[in-house]
């Protein structure tokens, strides 16, 4: 899992100043816009 230096080791400060940070699944295209775009693009509008 990655974490950016920026908010390694400082969960609790930015929890006391109202940032709440959750983690995603490392494969999740159904959380991602242009996933769907691509398959979309992909699988309907190229010509076959």
């Amino acid at each position: 899992m990655y974490v950016a230096k920026a908010f390694k080791g400082r969960r609790n400060q930015l929890v006391k100043i109202g940032v709440e940070l959750f983690y995603l699944p490392p494969r999740s295209p159904e959380l991602n816009d242009i996933d769907r775009v691509w398959r979309s693009a992909k699988c309907e509008d190229y010509p076959q």
